[in-house]
């Protein structure tokens, strides 16, 4: 509550005016024996005055190159326009003002206007009582619930039009001294990802990957200076101190050659602004490929007509370039010389069996930083059984004709299969399995503490970026569309900042990568119980297309579910050579315990025990038999409490049918999931091992 309380007391300014539709009419006395008790008061000592100067909203604390808003004049007018009380805005009186009860004017102007001057624009505000007089007299007939619950939307809105001129914004809240104007960073806890080859990977290192811990952490002040630099393995996890203005964090994975082969750098950058004695909190960054990768590949009936010692491709950015022999197969990679670049390639090559050397040429231009670009020299025949050496690019050229039953082709690779459909994906979770939000997933303040980042990619650039919201609860959609359309191509908005408010990018247009974060409406889902569905379709600009559907609930009972991949888990199955046994848990509350309970018709205890187990076990709290699970395929422990998922890779006991191979009868694994709210689901995988001859 006291969270509203703080958002209410901002949000009334856009109430205010509901109360002045017929003020004239109003009776301002509220009885009295005379007119001296017809006394009210005006309280204008933290009035807040802003100037929107050349459209651009300024706060109201003086700056250097700006106007000074304390030498405002600020009068107070009567119903028959009699000037009551007039003072600079500087000199503004902190005790609330005596005066008659009725209708009043307040000006606020910079000057007297001339009729025409140069640099001579007046700056004037009006203000009235009468609004805030009849508010007072009014009753607001509206449903509370509602109105708290999208007011610090509402508000969220209203806050971000006051970054338009930061590079020229005070951050300073107050303060006697440059000493006071210190801010605070908060790092600690940010999620670093990095776009490798257009596949998402999180900020846990990997083999074979890139290693994030690595990267470089650099800190730039508004001059370019400077300020922090550390591993982002060494990330300081208390707040850094910093003095307020306008600052750019930057992640990178190292330094960038001009032309270098397998030599990729990953970066990102974010701008954010410190403000005194406030903490900024950075919790997600992105990284992408910084330099341009290319591969040189050739198709296997041109390997057979060129000769491999004579054939090689140039291929470079500026004077910067690298040699590809035909057998190469590493990746180059490219510094950009520019936001757009020209790749200019050399194909020297000489089929085999003869002397001459043939050699074209080409450019491709509009080359990005992020992009790979594959080049693949095929041979494609020709009608007439004699052709030319050309290019699929209309830029290519060739300098002679010969006599061949083929027609060779350099060009760029164009696929054609599912590969190239553009990919959406949440890391970590299953789009097509509902989540569940759940109170622990919010702090005391209300603050949501996941991230729910969906990454779009696409090998070609983004066309369109189409988000559809709707909801089993009419309440939730009705709220929703009063704010923003249910239905938006993120590519095509006219309002950015209220759509980047909401967690969606209004930049993805001809990008191979984004991020929607609708974690930033988890606090308006989680006021509404029911299921509230986000359907993203993607588009490129070659047309193909990709759709997912994401369903996030809130105040809904979703037991734990166990699935036998592959399998019908209610039915029993048959010990076959090549059958599987690979068993996936969810359980959106996390887990508590998972027993599992073994019934055989021949598989005794003493047996059990002989590979180390018993016929009954718990794989959270049994540690006694950890080694034995851990080497049959069973994850314990921290591997198994608190998760709300196990996949099927996690829990593969496939190994174990080996052992009931030898054991004929029925053999039963009764598992049972509970999770943290006490819910409990049952399954029992039941298996059949034959006699065997």
């Amino acid at each position: 509550m006291k969270s509203v309380v703080k958002f209410m007391s901002m949000a009334l300014v856009l109430v205010l005016g509901l109360g002045a539709c017929n003020r004239d009419k109003a009776d301002y006395t509220t009885g009295g024996d005379s007119d001296k008790d017809n006394i009210g008061y005006l309280a204008i000592g933290g009035l807040n005055a802003t100037v929107m100067e050349d459209t651009e909203n300024i706060n109201s604390e003086t700056r250097a190159g700006s106007v000074d808003i304390n030498t405002f004049t600020v009068t107070i007018y009567d119903a028959a326009g009699a000037v009551v009380k007039e003072f600079l805005y500087g000199n503004m009186p902190a005790e609330p003002i005596a005066l008659p009860g009725g209708v009043y004017k307040l000006t606020l102007k910079s000057g007297d206007m001339s009729a025409a001057a140069w640099e001579g624009s007046l700056l004037r505000a009006r203000l009235s009582t009468r609004s805030l007089m009849s508010l007072h007299n009014k009753k607001i007939k509206r449903d509370m619930k509602s109105v708290v619950k999208f007011m610090s939307m509402a508000l969220v809105l209203v806050l971000g039009l006051g970054a338009c001129n930061r590079d020229k914004a005070d951050y300073t809240t107050g303060g006697d001294s440059d000493k006071d104007n210190i801010g605070y960073l908060a790092i600690g806890g940010l999620n670093a990802t990095v776009m490798e080859d257009t596949e998402n990977i999180n900020s846990e290192t990997r083999a074979g990957s890139v290693d994030i811990n690595t990267f470089t952490v650099t800190i730039y002040d508004a001059a370019g200076a400077v300020v922090k630099e550390f591993l982002y393995g060494n990330m300081p996890a208390e707040p850094i101190a910093l003095p307020g203005g306008v600052y750019k964090l930057t992640l990178k994975s190292g330094d960038m050659s001009a032309a270098a082969w397998e030599a990729p750098v990953y970066s990102a950058e974010e701008e954010f602004v410190i403000t005194r004695l406030q903490t900024t909190t950075i919790s997600n960054i992105v990284c992408r490929l910084a330099n341009i990768k290319v591969t040189v590949a050739y198709s296997a009936d041109i390997i057979e007509s060129l000769d491999a010692n004579y054939t090689t491709m140039d291929v470079a950015i500026d004077s910067n370039s690298l040699t590809y022999a035909m057998s190469e197969t590493r990746a180059g990679y490219f510094k950009p010389v520019a936001a757009t670049n020209t790749l200019n390639l050399t194909l020297k090559c000489r089929y085999k069996g003869q002397d001459k050397d043939i050699v074209m040429t080409n450019t491709i231009p509009n080359v990005k930083a992020a992009q790979w670009r594959k080049i693949n020299v095929v041979i494609q025949h020709a009608s007439d059984g004699t052709a030319s050496i050309g290019i699929v690019c209309d830029t290519w050229t060739y300098d002679e004709e010969i006599v061949f039953d083929t027609a060779a082709y350099l060009m760029e690779e164009v696929l054609v299969d599912d590969t190239d459909m553009p990919v959406i994906n949440w890391e970590g979770h299953d789009m097509s399995e509902e989540f569940e939000l759940t109170d622990e997933m919010f702090d005391a303040d209300g603050n949501f503490l996941k991230s729910i980042n969906i990454d779009i990619t696409s090998k070609s650039p983004i066309a369109s970026l189409v988000v559809k919201v709707s909801s089993d609860n009419s309440d939730f959609t009705d709220a929703y569309k009063s704010a923003i359309a249910l239905e938006q191509d993120l590519c095509n908005v006219t309002s950015s900042m209220i759509w980047q408010m909401f967690g969606y990018p209004t930049d993805a247009k001809g990008k191979t990568s984004t991020r929607i974060q609708l974690g930033k409406q988890a606090g308006t889902m989680k006021s509404y119980e029911g299921t509230h569905t986000y359907e993203i379709t993607a588009t490129d600009e070659n047309g193909r297309s990709t759709t997912q559907k994401l369903s996030i609930a809130y105040g809904q009972i979703i037991e734990p579910r166990i699935v036998w991949v592959g399998y019908d888990i209610d039915q029993r199955q048959t010990i076959t050579d090549d059958m599987t046994c690979m068993i996936r848990v969810t359980a959106p509350l996390a887990i508590k315990d998972f027993t599992i309970k073994i019934i055989s018709d021949t598989l005794t205890p003493a047996e059990l025990e002989g590979v180390g187990l018993a016929a009954e076990f718990s794989l959270v709290t049994s540690t006694e038999y950890a080694a034995s699970l851990t080497g049959l395929g069973f994850p314990v422990g921290d591997e198994v409490y608190g998760k709300t998922l196990i996949s099927e890779d996690d829990l593969n006991i496939t190994g174990f049918l080996a052992i009931l191979g030898g054991f004929p009868g029925d053999h039963d694994f009764e598992m049972t999931v509970t999770d943290m709210e006490g819910n409990v689901t049952t399954k029992t995988v039941m298996l059949h091992a034959n006699e065997q001859l």
